[in-house]
């Protein structure tokens, strides 16, 4: 596989989703050794200073460790994969056994934009609560989520969200125990402030969920946006 010149991801990052690529389906398994600089370079048809910078860059994000004289072998793969725990990101992994942190970066009131209007079924620039969170698994930076919402739910600026599922609020809250989640996909390249909340480089390609989340009988709640690190966080959906 050779990387692409012209492409707008950098030539070292290629290499580095590539290996992620390859860790994510089970190619390469925790302390499985990866191919050499000079072999990447041959792969790539890149010279070994493109080869070694993506290395190093797996090495900072702790996907490999490298061992002077030895090589690079595989650090960390695990992802949540088989347990879908119905929206939650908290219960998706408690399910899968990992642990869950939240942080909360800014809680706003905000004039909503087209497109957050358009989610929540409102007329553009009405004040909407704007959330942002960042989600770790196991010590870990994976999503940055930022949650648009109605002023029904404005009570929430007051709550305690950090290390509690958002969903579970909800619940209590509505009195309700299903919620319905319109989900749009498309990749997005990460610009330098979320690259710096998420531990990666800028333009990292990202996977973007633009989500609407409706109570069982229809009604919205709230719309989000989460930018997803998907070398550490596979997301799932069911139907």
């Amino acid at each position: 596989m050779l990387a692409t010149h012209d492409s707008a991801i950098p030539l070292y990052m290629q290499i580095y989703n590539h290996i992620v690529e390859r860790i994510t389906a089970g190619d390469y398994q925790n302390g499985d050794k990866l191919p050499s600089q000079r072999e990447l370079a041959e792969e790539f048809g890149v010279s070994i200073v493109t080869t070694r910078k993506a290395l190093e860059q797996l090495a900072r994000d702790e996907i490999i460790t490298t061992k002077h004289g030895t090589g690079s072998f595989v650090a960390w793969a695990k992802l949540p994969q088989q347990i879908y725990a119905g929206g939650s990101f908290t219960e998706t992994c408690r399910k899968n056994g990992c642990v869950p942190e939240t942080r909360i970066l800014t809680v706003a009131h905000i004039n909503s934009n087209q497109w957050v209007a358009a989610g929540l079924g409102l007329k553009s620039a009405e004040d909407v609560l704007c959330i942002e969170r960042l989600r770790l698994m196991d010590q870990r930076e994976c999503i940055l989520e930022r949650d648009y919402f109605p002023k029904p739910y404005f009570f929430l600026a007051e709550v305690n969200l950090e290390n509690n599922s958002l969903l579970g609020i909800l619940f209590a809250h509505i009195g309700e125990d299903k919620f319905l989640f319109d989900d749009f996909f498309d990749i997005a390249f990460a610009s330098v402030e979320q690259a710096k909340h998420l531990d990666c480089a800028p333009s990292t390609p990202l996977l973007r969920v633009s989500e609407v989340v409706r109570t069982g009988t229809g009604n919205v709640l709230y719309y989000n946006e989460q930018f997803i690190r998907s070398d550490r966080y596979r997301y799932a959906t069911s139907t």
